[in-house]
């Protein structure tokens, strides 16, 4: 996240960690009461940076 905030300084990013416990139940639910996000990783392999 770091080098995208210096390409694009006015950007916020909102994160948010959760266990796999009811993955796909919290994730039904988010989505339901809002529009999705724009972006995911559920296999965290973008926070990993791979």
């Amino acid at each position: 996240m770091t080098a995208f905030k210096k390409k694009k300084p006015g950007v916020q990013i909102k994160t948010q960690f959760s266990g796999w416990d009811g993955y796909r139940e919290k994730l039904a639910t988010q989505t339901a009461e809002s529009p999705p996000p724009d972006a995911g990783d559920p296999g965290g392999t973008l926070a990993r940076g791979r």
